[in-house]
């Protein structure tokens, strides 16, 4: 996959034959030498390297290069899909002709449990043995040349250093033997090993390929092919050659196959699979449509709006790819081990057998026996796929809950949060306000102003603007058009209407530009109280000033300079009072509660007065008088506040008990432009899915829906996949420091030990498997 930018592009690239953790670092360090490569990045769990580069000529092919001089094969889109699309019992025969071959082997060493005792012939072990050893084991003695000559270490070469000797101490005894005797052979610990091995890879690949069902669900969704309304009526045509501004028929039960706005019919939406929402969605003309989600009973006409890499569903499977491949933080640690993890086992091996054979007096082949345990039991394995594995799972089933992952620091930092700061309008509440009182000073119309506000704010996206123009929509009026219409961010908006001049703001602008509330004072006191959202409306009057007069104060707040000319309009009238009312989202106060109850403390940012935001705060089950308020905060503001409460820390902690500030992590959840500062800001920044793009490019974390539960759930997606990673590490490294030791003091024997390194990877893998069963909690 190819993503060019302005200076750098990206190219994922699969590969085959990576064992271990040693081989995924060994592949890095050899792309990274590769000249013009700026950053690479090897997933063992995904078998592919992502890797950031500046252009170049021929750069993909002295990339691929790059791979198969290390030792490894580099894979085409196409032989990626063939793995990740293989039946669950490819590659299971190697290790049928290895248990095949290795059961009579066996089979004495049962006898011996029971009493009986009785050997093979030894040319009959050899001959069971030898293709086991030899042809079975090939891959291994491959690999490990490859690691060899680069000067490294993987599991391959542990693994055919270890059986090789096994094998080869067999042949030994048995040709010096002296005649007519039987001598105790080795060969079924060096057959059983290469089989054990080779059957732990085959069941890892089995987990490997069901950590990526996620993805292949989301693949899953794209239709082949689109009814598209042509010149010459609907025609069936694949859905590549679909282009932006085309019709296109759905029929009931058939998946949109691009995004687009419908015109025609309405239906029921089932876009469960994209936003986690179990309940179908009623759509009718006018509304967005989403690629990939299914139609309900009716037929309907679309215009496309996306298609390709830009759709939606795209976009999501983008961010899980992208989650998925990249390298979490405590990855480096695994890093550094991995690089010595195998030259000192190789060190260990050689102190084993010289201990044995010095210190303790034992016989050769006593001594090569123990050597052969430590070299077989030890796993980098399982170190390389801890990480990787439960991030594949953890990414993947919270993408199935419409939550999208896409950067691994912010998974592994969001289990930490112990403060939400949340964006009031369109977040906590359903932002779609209303106009709900319009008080005129006295012996003004209320409805020619009305029908002013409507057409200075006609052109407005501001949610408080659209709640003007439906109110006047609602009353039949008709708007006039406006003419220099300047907008003040954070503020309010400034325009003519008519050959009139008028402002409309908030009550922190009135105060800066001297606009006295007079006699609606105490009603504006009153409105808020009750939580509503005050704004004002005022006029310019023509009282023969210039532009050196009070408006040119607002213009210098506007952006202009101080000599721009202006018309020749004087001080400013009181002309109304406007009130705004927006409701609580569902759900919004008991998923607060459920993040209380976590420890967490919420907290609610709002550009309105104290007065209005405190009254919505009660609604929502906030507590003002616990800070967890913030009222009056401009929008470029947001991200300073977030700065503060890094630095304040809660005022409980998880246990509960009120202390001191201590420093915070914080997550920052909002959907609109204003907030991408403060969600870049914050250590987690989470962005509703309903919200803009700028938001969620800034965010590290993106919610499918406007549902605020979702932000308990991601923070317990996270905190759980985090405690996977930590056990598998910790049983990885628990493993190998417990299992080495044991087999250099003999303790156990090379059939023993590969049975549990070849178990102990797909333990790793079975564990982050669980996480497919998680579920959101339930508020």
């Amino acid at each position: 996959m190819n993503t060019p930018e302005t200076t750098t592009s990206s190219l994922d690239i699969g590969i085959g034959g990576m064992t271990c953790a040693s081989c995924s670092a060994r592949v890095e360090r050899a792309l990274k030498k590769v000249p013009g490569v700026q950053e690479a990045t090897v997933n063992l769990a995904t078998e592919s390297a992502r890797i950031t580069f500046a252009p170049g000529e021929q750069m993909e092919a002295r990339l691929r290069r790059a791979v198969r001089d290390a030792g490894y094969e580099p894979r085409t889109p196409a032989q990626m899909d063939a793995v990740e699309d293989a039946s669950p019992w490819a590659g299971f025969a190697p290790v049928a002709i290895g248990l095949l071959l290795s059961a009579p082997l066996v089979l004495p060493m049962l006898g011996d449990l029971f009493g009986q005792h009785w050997m093979l012939p030894a040319w009959v072990q050899f001959m069971l043995a030898t293709p086991v050893q030899f042809i079975l084991g090939a891959r291994f003695y491959k690999a490990g040349w490859h690691a060899l000559l680069a000067l490294t270490g993987n599991m391959d070469l542990l693994v055919a250093i270890g059986t090789t000797a096994g094998w080869a101490l067999s042949m030994w005894l048995w040709l010096t033997a002296a005649p007519g005797t039987m001598p105790h052979l080795y060969f079924e610990g060096s057959a059983v090993v290469v089989t054990l091995v080779l059957l732990g890879k085959f069941l890892e690949a089995r987990a490997k390929r069901q950590t990526t069902t996620a993805i292949r669900a989301l693949h899953a969704l794209r239709p082949d092919v689109a009814h598209l309304i042509g010149l010459d009526g609907e025609v069936d045509v694949p859905v590549a050659e679909v282009l932006v501004g085309d019709r296109i028929v759905v029929k009931p039960g058939e998946r949109f196959p691009v995004d687009g706005t419908l015109l025609e019919g309405q239906t029921q939406v089932d876009e469960s699979m994209l936003t986690g929402e179990p309940l179908p969605v009623l759509r009718e003309p006018g509304d967005k449509l989403t690629g990939g989600s299914i139609n309900g009973e009716g037929r309907v006409v679309l215009q496309v709006t996306a298609v390709g890499s830009e759709t939606v569903l795209s976009t999501i499977i983008r961010l899980v790819e992208d989650a998925q491949a990249a390298k979490a933080p405590i990855q480096r640690l695994v890093d550094q081990v991995a690089a010595v993890f195998v030259p000192g086992v190789l060190v260990v091996a050689l102190a084993t057998l010289l201990t044995w054979l010095w210190w303790a007096g034992a016989p050769f082949e006593t001594a090569v026996i123990h050597a052969v345990a430590v070299l077989v039991i030890a796993c980098p394995c399982a170190l390389g796929l801890a990480t990787p594995a439960a991030i594949m799972a953890g990414t993947g089933v919270a993408a199935k809950h419409g939550i999208l992952i896409k950067d691994a620091q912010a998974l592994e930092l969001a289990h930490k949060v112990d403060i939400v700061a949340f964006d009031k309008t369109g977040t906590l509440t359903l932002g779609r306000p209303t106009l709900t009182a319009l008080v005129a000073v006295d012996g003004v119309d209320e409805a020619t102003l009305l029908k002013a506000a409507a057409s200075l704010q006609s052109g407005s996206e501001h949610p408080l603007a659209r709640a003007v123009v439906i109110a006047a929509k609602d009353k039949g009026l008709v708007f006039d058009a406006p003419d220099n219409v300047r907008a003040v961010p954070g503020r309010g908006s400034e325009g003519e209407v008519g050959g009139r001049s008028y402002l409309i703001g908030s009550l922190r602008w009135m105060e800066e530009l001297g606009v006295a509330l007079g006699p609606l004072a105490a009603r504006a006191t009153a409105l808020q109280q009750q939580g509503a959202t005050v704004s004002v409306m005022a006029e310019r009057t023509t009282a023969g000033l210039s532009a050196a007069g009070p408006s040119q104060g607002a213009n210098a707040l506007l952006g202009g300079s101080e000599d721009t000319q202006c018309p020749a309009w004087g001080p400013y009238v009181l002309r109304a009072l406007m009130a705004f009312g927006d409701e609580p989202k569902p759900g919004a106060q008991a998923a607060l509660a459920v993040l209380r109850a976590r420890g967490i403390k919420p907290v609610m940012i709002s550009g309105d007065n104290r007065g209005a935001a405190e009254a919505m705060a009660r609604r929502l089950g906030l507590r003002p008088e616990d800070g967890e308020v913030m009222a009056e905060v401009l929008p470029g503001d947001k991200a300073a506040l977030v700065a503060k409460l890094k630095l304040e820390g809660p005022r409980t902690t998880r246990s509960g008990e009120r202390g001191g500030a201590h420093p915070s992590t914080v997550a920052m959840v909002g959907d609109g432009v204003n907030d991408a500062p403060a969600l870049a800001a914050a250590d987690v920044g989470l962005a509703m899915g309903n919200g803009t793009d700028v938001a969620m490019h800034a965010a590290g974390i993106t919610l499918m829906r406007g549902d605020v539960g979702l932000v308990a759930a991601a923070l317990d997606i996270s905190g759980r996949t985090v405690a996977k990673i930590r056990q598998n590490l910790f049983w990885a490294f628990a493993y190998n420091v417990a299992g080495i030791p044991l087999a250099a003091l003999g303790y156990l024997n090379p059939v023993v030990a590969g049975a549990a390194m070849a178990m102990s990877s797909v333990s790793v893998m079975a564990n982050a498997l669980l996480l497919k069963r998680w579920r959101p909690p339930e508020a």
